[in-house]
């Protein structure tokens, strides 16, 4: 059988096939460390084809950062497989030292080759072609002589390459003259420890096997670890870094950041900025850095207890994990004790049957992510009892929190006698203060705000909302919508902030008074930027912003 000596084939496959048959080539770099890389089998993507270059080392292919040499080489007598032994180069960000090295690459003899027939179903038939032209029965009358001029166009010349890159030439890598373009990179990794410093950008990094380095430097990065040790940094953006399989090290840098450690004993390092971290499964340890960090559990197969007072937590494989510089906490969805220390910390429980322990701080409950993640109602809340059934319909107990979040569907929210501050969300809710300096605020729909006892301040928010001052001495601010401003028969000297023609006044449990226009004249003065309302020494109402006396009286429900 002749052997042919071929410079360059390309084939092209549908996305939908696999080249399996990979040898791997060897290049070695020599730097400020001895580096070793092997670069396997990878495609690149043209239309809804993935398009394989088998390229000599004559070739070298600008393609954004890119440059690369490919070689394909088989043995001499080979049968059934195709071997690929390829490796690139890509430009990165070199920081310290040089970059400097040779290679030396096989000879590129092989006596059969790879041809793709498009079946035109997404599939491709392969069919293995010997070089001296002599079709093997195997294929029958499927292969055709017009199949073969196919391949034989891609047959660019028979003869052995000579000069600095004929086979078995050793050339050094400070001849090629790299693509300074550093942004907006994408990097695959290889199965060997590899180091990527990606600079300026929007980059993207996959480590594969190995443990790898990667550096996302300046711009929003994604790294991914995957397989390995590795240790990611995100460097300046909001960059997510995935660890994936192994005991990984990440660090965010600035700006906001998520970190995933995966499978193993990972350290997760925020940094500055708000910065979500998920350990996943295994001993990790959690440091949020600066800012308002979030650590999430939602991952684990069991209740986890988290102590931000003692800085650790105990996750649902039962493992001890050390938890520094976090204020928020997202539990599992099982029965989770989550505690806080001096700062102001939030909890979110998702599922279960949970526990917050409020520390020092203003500390927030939330459940307005219940029904996102598949709550089927809003929340019933007694804060007095310290109990909340939320959007799942699991009971949680809380102890020592001053904030608390409602659903973003209709809530019924009753507070304790000390200074609450709730949050309906959207919905339309019913929120009642009790005593207490209480902050009511209703936010999206149709409201019902009471402030009970106490100074209380309510916000309606968006919608018609029904706003109830109570006793004590009240701030009313009804949003947008047409509102209603309650006044009960212990109403205090209370001030209404933005009232408008859409909205009313309602006296009706105030008995002094029944006609409107009577009302005015007896109760109403006009200062120079607000109209104010004095039933008698203990009751007032002043309207901020509003001065038409004219008006008032179709505002008046009495």
């Amino acid at each position: 059988m002749t052997a042919y000596t071929v410079q360059a084939i390309q084939l092209t496959y549908s996305a939908e096939s696999q080249q399996t048959d990979v040898q791997q080539v060897t290049l070695t770099l020599s730097g400020s460390q001895d580096l070793t890389f092997s670069y396997q089998y990878s495609y690149v993507e043209q239309g809804n084809d993935s398009l394989f270059r088998y390229i000599d080392t004559t070739a070298f292919e600008k393609s954004g950062a890119l440059w690369s040499v490919e070689v394909l080489s088989a043995p001499p007598g080979t049968v059934g497989e195709l071997s690929l032994n390829r490796f690139e180069v890509s430009y990165l960000s070199i920081e310290r030292g040089t970059l400097s090295g040779s290679m030396n690459y096989p000879d590129a003899v092989f006596d059969y080759a790879f041809m793709g027939q498009d079946n035109g179903d997404g599939s491709t038939t392969t069919l293995l072609v010997p070089l001296d032209q002599n079709f093997p029965d195997v294929f029958g009358a499927s292969f055709t002589l017009a199949d073969w001029n196919e391949l034989a166009d891609h047959v660019f010349a028979t003869e052995i390459q000579t000069g600095p890159f004929a086979p078995g030439a050793v050339f050094s890598l400070d001849d090629i003259a790299y693509d300074t373009k550093t942004q907006n990179d994408v990097v695959n990794g290889t199965a060997f420890d590899d180091l990527y410093n990606l600079g300026v950008g929007k980059d993207v990094a996959w480590g594969q096997a190995g443990n790898d380095t990667l550096n996302g430097g300046n711009g929003n990065d994604f790294l991914y670890g995957q397989n390995g040790n590795d240790d990611l940094f995100g460097g300046n953006g909001f960059d997510k870094l995935v660890g994936g399989n192994g005991h990984d090290r990440l660090f965010g840098g600035a700006h906001a950041d998520e970190l995933i450690g995966g499978a193993g004993n990972d350290v997760l390092r925020g940094g500055d900025g708000i910065d979500l971290l998920s350990g996943g499964t295994g001993r990790d340890l959690y440091d949020g850095g600066k800012g308002f960090d979030t650590a999430e559990f939602r991952s684990e197969i069991a209740g986890v207890t988290v102590d931000l007072s003692a800085s650790q937590a105990i996750n649902g494989e039962g493992r001890v994990e050390k938890v520094i510089n976090i204020e928020q906490v997202i539990g599992s969805h099982f029965d989770d004790v989550l505690i806080g220390d001096a700062k102001r910390n939030s909890f979110i429980g998702l599922g279960g049957s949970d526990h917050f322990e409020g520390g020092d701080g203003l500390d927030v409950v939330r459940y307005d992510t219940d029904f996102e993640r598949g709550g089927a109602s809003g929340i019933f809340a007694d804060l007095l009892q310290g109990n909340v059934t939320d959007g799942f319909g699991w009971t949680d107990t809380l102890s020592n929190i001053e904030v608390l979040v409602g659903s973003t569907v209709a809530d019924k929210i009753f507070g304790s006698h000390g200074r609450d501050r709730i949050y309906g969300e959207a919905g339309n809710d019913k929120i009642a203060g009790r005593g207490g300096h209480d902050l009511l605020y209703g936010e999206a729909g149709n409201d019902l705000l009471n402030g009970g006892g106490g100074h209380d301040k309510l916000f309606g928010g968006g919608g018609r909302d029904r706003l109830i001052g109570g006793a004590g001495n009240d701030t009313m601010t009804g949003g947008a919508g047409a509102d209603t401003f309650v006044f009960t028969a212990q109403f205090g000297h209370d001030v209404v902030t933005d009232l408008t023609a859409q909205d009313r006044l309602n006296f009706s449990a105030v008995t002094d008074i029944t006609d409107a226009e009577a009302f005015i004249v007896a109760f109403v003065s006009v200062g120079r930027e607000e109209l104010f309302i004095q039933i008698d020494d203990q009751r007032s109402v002043t309207l901020e912003g509003f001065t038409d006396e004219a008006a008032l009286a179709d505002l008046l429900i009495l």
